[in-house]
């Protein structure tokens, strides 16, 4: 199964790389690229790879979309309580750099384009669902129908965190980070059961990081956030050009949180 799997998902994202280069190709005729077109591209880029994989699955393997998790009962308190759960996780990474000295408040952007804003916001809303479909609602999933829950996490986190290792600016802490962001989330759809509350964190995560508090995302940068700080030069706190990601603060929240998590009973066991 893990073989099929692998194979699939390196199949959607070659795909999902050609046309998105295609696009960039048929409309910018291959001249640079601003960051933040080139970063919306990817983001609602997701859209082929969300269609690929249920098509992949609903299609050839005959899953339900239960058994990837969307599920129609409770999507909007789920969700809703995910948006919470992901600003909650990052805001609370951000006063601790505050209250250290690492992060100083700057400034509010008063000429903020909101039209950009909204646009990235919807953006990551469909990445978030993307890679938690792709890693927790098909992968972790498939595995854990041939092997046990401890396997499924960890292999899905590991792979996870290994496909953004040629994000730029990544580092062995950035990727160690992605890796128990990946458990967290593993954790948190096994308790809840459905998917929709993990893709919301994920959003969460990625917009509050990028155009609210105007951090790079994972090595990918915003022209315009809401707020913007003056960052400490101690990378092993700041995370550097990876972002904060890649900051031992979010080694510590992240860790945590999967401490919490892990206390409560999921309901694969139940």
């Amino acid at each position: 199964m893990l073989p099929n799997s692998l194979a699939v998902i390196l199949s959607v994202n070659l795909i999902m790389v050609f046309v998105i280069e295609i696009i960039k190709i048929a409309f910018f005729r291959g001249s640079l690229i601003e960051e933040d077109i080139a970063m919306l591209i990817q983001l609602y880029g997701s859209i082929i790879g969300i269609g690929l994989v249920i098509l992949y699955c609903y299609g050839i393997e005959k899953r339900k979309l239960a058994c990837m998790g969307i599920i129609r009962s409770s999507f909007f308190q789920q969700y809703m309580k995910g948006i919470l759960v992901g600003g909650f996780l990052i805001s609370v990474i951000v006063l601790i750099g505050e209250l250290l000295g690492i992060f100083v408040f700057d400034k509010i952007n008063q000429n903020l384009n909101i039209k950009i804003i909204l646009l990235f916001f919807f953006g990551f809303l469909l990445q978030g669902f993307y890679e938690e479909l792709v890693f927790r609602g098909f992968l972790m999933i498939s595995i854990i129908k041939k092997s046990t829950i401890f396997v499924a996490v960890m292999i899905n986190s590991l792979l996870f965190g290994l496909t953004h290792g040629f994000n730029d600016g990544i580092h062995v802490l950035g990727l160690l980070n992605l890796i128990l962001f990946g458990i967290f989330e593993s954790i948190y759809l096994l308790k809840n059961g459905n998917i929709w509350g993990v893709s919301a964190i994920h959003s969460m995560w990625n917009f509050m990081q990028g155009s609210i508090y105007g951090f790079n995302v994972s090595g990918m940068a915003q022209s315009q956030s809401l707020l913007t700080f003056k960052i400490k030069n101690c990378e092993i706190f700041s995370g550097g050009t990876f972002g904060l990601e890649g900051s031992l603060l979010t080694t510590i929240v992240l860790a945590s949180g999967i401490l919490i998590a892990a206390l409560y009973k999921n309901r694969m066991h139940e």
